[in-house]
């Protein structure tokens, strides 16, 4: 049973499987009396089906063992789990059965018959009843049959009365060693309609894998390619594919000696999807040393198929769920939700290990989606709350930025300087005037952005330096080093940090040097920013806190912490005769 709903939540392990998930949807009335474990059904009541097992079994090949008054007191026993029997040569299996009660007028018995092994006969009171391939002790000679059978019995074979039932069998091209199985008997109707059942209830689980499928691929596509949403998007589309390897079985009926190739494929598959659905906890979480994680749950995917020969992601669920606890300890969004969804998918196990309603496993695959998208709203709720603080924040450094250069007493300064250079030297203030109309155009054209290229927040340092230097009537030189110009930062960082340098630096009249560079290593880029000046051994002086409001540099660390959430760091001071800024941002 536990088997069977591994192959649901995560696909199929075994083609064997086939065969107990769809004994699990029947309502059964066993009934035995002695101690040959007598089945007995009742002819009268519909819609019950009998399990045929306790079955006595015996290797070789007597065709008197297929009779119904055959002494078989010697045989011996199959129990389940304990007996492991081999792949070679031929086998007899017998059981009993009685029917009461009078027999449905419309209606015939029949036995289901799923998975068991290559070939097998099937006798019904001695007489041979159905031929599933060719029963040989030689693999040469054994001819596979068809995975599943149905079974018709004739109206005078079940009379009222004790029936024998004799399975002869070989297992030469099945590689999964045959140890127990249960043949459900019953009315022809009620079985087609409990398969037809078992059909469409794996049909409404494709279809609910494969719509979380598409809407968390959406996700991706559209939600800024998120690894989380693509890792759930491949791990429901694993689940449609594995639980799409049993309806492939019920629809077309292979050949069992292709069941391998399903079997191989279900083995990568049902690990596969676990290590998926655990990387995406691991991400959505937030774990820190994601790849220490990753380890840990393709471990705990491998080894119950190395181990007990069939997939089980109970423990992959439960190292889920100790992250979902970790991440409720962090206050991440939706993960109580995570949690609780985790915990009814393993629930949902406890019910079918204690053989509870067959329904609860397609209930609990609902319930845990919805419980993964919700999940996933709630995190999106929250990435848009603070994409709308970001914005009013950037609203805020836009309109700082405005302010701090579109000010009385800058633009008083600067026409003060053009009057001067009027009266003095026209063409030079006609300069002036050009240098500021060419100023404001480009902080115009970058205020409202996140981000620009570092060539133009660099020209746009080249034309402020200009400026300055027609109203201080001296030279400033930028000099750049090893910078790409495609690299994009946010705008006006080295234009506010020249600016404060020209303002606490220099001397009234004195000439300057600026120089910026860049460097890459170990996925972070280093920009570094160094000016001269006689008045930096008098500012090195000044407290910390005054320096850094003095100097513009929240509006610098604002603007870095809007683009580089926790990836920057920036460190100030007078090194190698001069005033050096550090700013070092790592890359994704």
């Amino acid at each position: 049973m536990a088997n069977l709903i591994l192959s649901f939540i995560l696909p199929p392990s075994k083609i064997t499987i086939l065969a107990i998930a769809l004994f699990c949807i029947l309502p059964l009335h066993a009934q035995k009396t002695g101690s040959d474990s007598l089945h007995v059904f009742d002819l009268s009541r519909s819609g019950q089906l009998e399990r045929l097992g306790d079955w006595k079994y015996r290797f070789g090949d007597n065709p008197l063992w297929a009779l119904s008054d055959f002494d078989d007191q010697a045989w011996g026993r199959l129990h389940p789990g304990k007996e492991k029997e081999t792949n070679h040569g031929i086998r007899w299996y017998r059981t009993r059965v009685r029917l009461e009660g009078e027999q449905n007028d419309f209606d015939i018995l029949a036995m289901y018959f799923s998975g068991i092994v290559s070939a097998y006969e099937i006798y019904w009171d001695g007489r041979l009843i159905h031929r599933n391939g060719g029963v040989a002790a030689v693999q040469a000679a054994e001819i596979p049959g068809d995975l599943l059978r149905v079974v018709k019995l004739r109206r005078e074979w079940t009379t009222p009365g004790i029936h024998t039932i004799a399975i002869r069998l070989s297992n030469l091209h099945v590689h999964d060693s045959f140890r127990y199985f249960r043949i459900p008997l019953g009315y022809l109707s009620d079985i087609r309609d409990k398969l037809n059942e078992f059909m469409y209830l794996q049909l409404f689980n494709i279809g609910v894998f494969f719509f979380a499928c598409l809407f968390s691929f959406a996700l991706f596509l559209g939600g800024g390619r998120q690894r989380p949403y693509l890792m759930f998007s491949l791990y429901c589309l694993a689940s449609v594919l594995g639980i799409g390897i049993l309806a492939y079985q019920l629809l077309w009926n292979i050949n069992i000696r292709y069941a391998d190739s399903l079997v191989w494929l279900s083995y990568i598959i049902t690990p596969l999807s676990g290590v998926l659905l655990a990387i995406f906890f691991i991400l959505i979480f937030e774990m820190p040393r994601k790849y220490y994680h990753m380890l840990i749950v393709s471990v705990l995917a491998v080894v119950p198929l190395l181990l007990f020969d069939q997939s089980d992601p109970v423990l992959v669920l439960l190292y889920a769920s100790g992250m979902a606890l970790y991440a409720i300890r962090k206050k991440v969004p939706g993960s109580l939700t995570a949690l609780i969804g985790i915990l009814g998918l393993l629930a949902m196990m406890v019910f079918f290990y204690w053989g509870v309603v067959w329904y609860v496993y397609t209930a609990g695959i609902v319930f845990f989606i919805f419980c993964v998208m919700l999940s996933i709203s709630r995190q999106i709720k929250q990435q848009n709350q603070q994409h709308e603080v970001a914005k009013l924040r950037s609203a805020r450094l836009e309109t700082e930025l405005l302010k701090k250069h579109i000010q009385p007493h800058f633009l008083m300064n600067t026409l003060l300087s053009i009057i001067s250079w009027i009266r003095e030297d026209p063409p030079t203030a006609i300069k002036l005037i050009q240098s500021l109309a060419e100023e404001f155009r480009m902080i115009n054209q970058i205020s409202s952005q996140t981000e620009i290229p570092l060539s133009d927040e660099v020209a746009l340092c080249r034309t402020h330096l200009t400026l300055m230097g027609y109203r201080q009537d001296v030279q400033y030189a930028l000099e750049a080093q090893n910078l790409p110009g495609e690299e994009k930062i946010p705008p006006m960082i080295f234009h506010t940090l020249i600016e404060n340098g020209l303002t606490h630096a220099y001397r009234s009249g004195e000439n300057g040097k600026f120089l910026i560079s860049c460097e890459r290593n170990n996925g972070t880029v280093h920009y570094r920013l160094w000016n001269d000046g006689s008045q930096l051994e008098k500012l090195s002086r000044q407290p910390a806190q005054q320096i850094e409001e003095g100097m513009g540099l929240k509006y610098v660390k604002a603007r870095l912490e809007e683009r580089y959430p926790h990836r920057w760091q920036m460190d100030y001071g007078l090194r190698s005769d001069g005033w050096e800024v550090n700013i070092i941002i790592a890359q994704h």
